[in-house]
């Protein structure tokens, strides 16, 4: 009995006027829970020091300075200076005249996402070629060849990915 009072009271609101105002309301319901994008103040640009505190012994390191561009890993940091090594052994900056440093970034590890899409690909080959009519024996000969060239593919890619550093990013100090 409750479903054909629905179907009264239904037929009797035109549908199209009923779902227009279903719209509208869902519209105003959202516009009023926006605030927009809230006001956010430029974020400050690290000083030398509290960028080099966070770095660690060892870490490599790229700096220039008005007279020139090195390259090596920190090996101690004092109030006024930064000590690198190098190929040609340690050398110290004072901390006031280096002008640009960059550190090293994160690895995108391409060569191995690569290797492992391209794996993914050549393990179907053997798999669908067995379920195209093979012999029912060949089953596991088809695995593991599936298995072989997924394994060879991705172990391509990490060697990729071992052998292509991680990009120098500069930071900005004043």
């Amino acid at each position: 009995m409750a479903n054909k009072r629905l179907e009264a009271w239904y037929d009797v609101i035109p549908r199209r006027s009923f779902t227009c105002s279903f719209l509208a309301l869902c519209l105003l319901g959202s516009a009023a829970c926006y605030h927009g994008p809230a006001a956010t103040a430029p974020p400050a640009i690290p000083t030398l020091t509290t960028i080099l505190d966070t770095v660690s012994p060892g870490t490599p390191i790229r700096l220039a300075t008005t007279q020139t561009h090195f390259q090596g890993r920190l090996v101690a940091l004092s109030v006024d200076s930064v000590r690198l090594r190098g190929t040609a052994g340690d050398t110290s900056f004072a901390r006031a005249q280096i002008d640009t440093l960059w550190l090293r970034g994160r690895q995108s590890y391409d060569g191995t996402k690569a290797g492992a899409a391209a794996g993914l690909l050549l393990a179907l080959l053997p798999l669908l070629a067995r379920s195209r009519g093979g012999q029912p024996e060949s089953t596991g000969d088809a695995a593991l060849l599936a298995a072989y060239l997924a394994g060879g593919a991705l172990a391509l890619g990490i060697l990729i990915d071992i052998a292509t550093p991680a990009p120098w990013v500069p930071v900005e100090v004043h």
